[in-house]
């Protein structure tokens, strides 16, 4: 979570720092493990990525991406779920591409700047 919040408030260093430490949990060798993996640590590195670096929001009555990704990452490109649809979403830089997949037409929020995105249509952004 401190990996969410970093990135949220744009401290790419420390974010960076946090989901390093949370992904060497389950990734280091540890001779007092028995090789389990922590599926809330994973939830978390989840929750780190898509929530604080590609800045996803779910809640509204748009889908929200406002990126923030780390300056040593090339590209970020995820699918989401969001209301009976299906968003391939592409974070390259300062653009978003934002492709509706599956479902009926719909609002996207990028970088406070809402935009509507139809069926088999790529919206990008540059932000």
């Amino acid at each position: 979570m401190h990996a969410l919040v970093a990135a949220r408030l744009g401290d790419a260093e420390m974010a960076l720092r946090y989901l390093r430490e949370t992904a060497a949990t389950d990734l280091d060798l540890d001779p007092n493990s028995a090789g389990g993996v922590r599926i809330a640590g994973l939830g978390a590195l989840w929750q780190a990525v898509m929530r604080g670096f590609a800045g996803l929001d779910l809640r509204g009555d748009a889908l929200e991406i406002d990126p923030r990704l780390p300056p040593q990452w090339r590209s970020l490109s995820f699918r989401v779920c969001w209301r009976g649809r299906s968003v391939a979403i592409h974070i390259a830089g300062r653009t978003v591409q934002a492709t509706l997949v599956e479902g009926g037409a719909m609002e996207i929020r990028i970088a406070a700047s809402t935009r509507k995105l139809t069926p088999g249509a790529t919206l990008e952004v540059s932000m």
